[in-house]
């Protein structure tokens, strides 16, 4: 071997060896890359099922949040909606303490709020009760009186017992009590039906 082959043979084992030594740390820096992608979708993967987790509990506390909300909101309109009514007939005057209840749960079904305010029919609850006690709700109201009208000189009392039974429109109109008016307070049942 000539001088020339030697060298020849010694730069391509030094660059066999040169490659070696690189492609060597080409492969261990690839093995430490791919160990750390596999440790990252290892902790995505984690990372991705907490993420779920978390969103599934954000829901599930928003849909109770949003639950209590509307049950607050529906308490509160209830208690609104009883405070005016309560107000409006308070204000209209007369209301038979006996039926108060009544009246107010009747009103409180057809009452609705609208934009934060009571509405019945449209109208106010005291313009609605005002209108409500002359006409449909005249019953739950003690009418007007004369004084020592009716049987036991009680004032109005015997009246506005006695008119609920000459309301064509109300639940009590009754014919047999008209006659038992008419026997025990003849002057009462002559107004009673002009009246109705």
């Amino acid at each position: 071997m000539s001088k020339d082959d030697n060298q020849s043979v010694d730069i391509e084992k030094r660059i066999k060896e040169e490659v070696e030594r690189q492609v060597a740390g080409l492969k261990k820096k690839n093995k430490e890359l791919l160990g750390k992608l596999k440790k990252r979708a290892e902790k995505e993967g984690d990372l991705k099922e907490y993420y779920e987790e978390q969103l599934a509990e954000l829901k599930e506390a928003k849909a109770e949040a949003e639950a209590r909300a509307a049950a607050i909101r529906r308490q509160y309109e209830r208690n609104l909606v009883a405070s005016k009514i309560a107000s409006a007939l308070a204000a209209a005057g007369g209301l038979n303490p006996d039926l108060a209840e009544a009246a107010t749960l009747l009103l409180q079904r057809k009452a609705e709020v609208q934009d934060g305010k009571v509405r019945l029919d449209g109208m106010s609850p005291k313009k609605y009760v005002r209108e409500w006690k002359k006409a449909d709700g005249k019953a739950f109201f003690v009418g007007k009186t004369e004084p020592g009208a009716g049987k036991g000189g009680r004032g109005g009392d015997d009246r506005s017992e006695w008119e609920r039974f000459f309301d064509q429109g109300s639940k009590h109109y009754n014919l047999t009590k008209q006659l038992e008016c008419k026997r025990q307070n003849p002057d009462l049942y002559k107004k009673l039906v002009a009246k109705f």
